[in-house]
C-alpha cells in the first residue's frame, strides 16, 4: 500500500472502555491566565496555549481513576480489512474522538503543519511534533523535540515501539493504538 493514511469518521467504530475502580494521584500544575490544570512538564497551556514556565514549580495533586492493565476493547472487523503489521489511530478522547488514522507506509509525519500526514489541529502540537516509522511489523513513535511532548500510557516518550492498545496522546488529541496480526 502507498505512503499515507486514511481518515474515517465513526461514532460507532468508537472501542468501548472498561475502567477500573482503582485511583491514583497525578500532580498538575495550573494555568494562571485560565485555570486549567496541565502536566507539569507541559510548557503551554492545552486549553488557551498561554506559557506556563511561570508556574514549573507549583503543582496541585489530582485523584484520577486508572485502568488495572485493561485497555479498551477493539472490534475485530476494525482491523479485518488490514494486512499483518499494517495499524490504525483511534481518536479515544479529544477532537474528533472517533476518527480513525490508517497508517500505512513505513514513515508518517504527525503535526500542526497542514503538510502532516496526521494534521492535528490544536495550539499544543508542534507544526513537526512527532512521527511514526514501520520496521518490519514494529511501529515506533517519535518526538521532535516538541514543546508538550508525546506520551504512551501516560509516560513522556522520545522514542517509543507501539504495542497493541498503546494510548498515545499528542496535545488535546488521545489516540488508542491497533496493530492488524498482534
Amino acid at each position: 500500500m502507498g505512503l499515507g493514511t486514511r481518515s474515517a469518521m465513526a461514532d460507532d467504530d468508537v472501542p468501548s472502555e472498561t475502567p477500573a475502580e482503582q485511583t491514583a494521584s497525578i500532580q498538575l500544575i495550573t494555568c494562571p491566565s485560565c485555570g486549567h490544570l496541565a502536566p507539569p512538564d507541559s510548557r503551554f497551556c492545552s486549553a488557551c496555549g498561554a506559557s506556563l514556565a511561570a508556574v514549573a514549580g507549583m503543582t496541585a495533586s489530582l485523584p484520577v481513576a486508572t485502568t488495572s492493565g485493561s485497555l479498551p476493547a477493539v472490534d475485530e472487523s476494525l482491523l479485518d480489512q488490514f494486512d499483518p503489521g499494517e495499524a490504525v489511530l483511534v481518536v479515544h478522547r479529544g477532537p474528533n474522538q472517533g476518527a480513525r488514522f490508517e497508517l500505512l507506509g513505513g514513515e508518517l509525519s504527525i503535526g500542526r503543519s497542514p503538510e502532516s500526514n496526521i494534521f492535528l489541529d490544536d495550539v499544543t502540537v508542534s507544526r513537526r511534533h512527532a512521527s511514526l516509522q514501520r520496521t518490519g511489523e514494529t511501529w515506533t513513535i517519535t518526538d521532535h523535540e516538541s514543546l508538550n511532548g508525546t506520551y504512551v500510557n501516560h509516560n513522556r516518550v522520545d522514542n517509543h515501539a507501539l504495542s497493541n492498545g498503546d494510548q498515545v496522546q499528542i496535545g488535546k488529541y488521545r489516540f488508542l493504538f491497533y496493530q492488524a496480526g498482534q
